[in-house]
């Protein structure tokens, strides 16, 4: 199966470098704008966020894009700082949706 991981998180390239124990694309978006492009910034920052010296965190989205020539998001799960996706419902939605 061949499926690209690509995380954008809202780091800068070196914290990004000292945090990626996992092989896959990181892309940093210190200035939200890929985020603010899917609408995925949060409605309220937490009061906790201010102990990072962030106003807009993004909210934690997966998509599942389709890598047929069209670029189409085809599955989508909003979370939340505690709530992500599984990796088996990420498995079963790739099998779902793009095979």
């Amino acid at each position: 199966m061949d499926v690209l991981i690509v995380n954008i998180a809202p780091h800068t390239p070196e914290y990004a470098r000292k945090m990626n124990q996992y092989e896959f694309v990181n892309i940093c978006d210190p200035d939200r704008i890929i985020t603010r492009d899917y609408d995925a910034l949060t409605v309220k920052p937490l009061e906790s966020d201010a102990l990072y010296n962030i106003k807009d965190l993004p909210i934690p989205i997966t998509f599942l894009i389709s890598g047929k020539g069209e670029g189409k998001i085809v599955w989508k799960y909003i979370g939340t700082k505690e709530v992500r996706p599984t990796p088996d419902e990420i498995i079963q939605a790739i099998y779902r949706y793009i095979y």
